[in-house]
């Protein structure tokens, strides 16, 4: 159920030219500062330890951090 609303949500936001993706580096060597972005949400900011990961591998646009409760 889960991946369902998951896709659904990113046809939806596709559609408003919003691509939603998890990148997760340490796993995927996949790194935001190669990737085009104009935003990038950090959920589950914790202390801000990704944030910092990701402004010395180069990212320097905007960046929304935020612990959900």
């Amino acid at each position: 159920m889960r991946e369902l609303i998951v896709r659904y949500v990113k046809i939806v936001l596709y559609k408003f030219g919003i691509r939603l993706f998890r990148v997760e580096p340490a796993k995927e060597r996949i790194f935001p500062a190669d990737l085009e972005l104009d935003l990038l949400f950090d959920v589950g900011a914790n202390t801000g330890q990704y944030v910092k990961l990701i402004r010395h591998q180069g990212f320097k646009k905007q960046i929304v951090s935020f612990e959900p409760l």
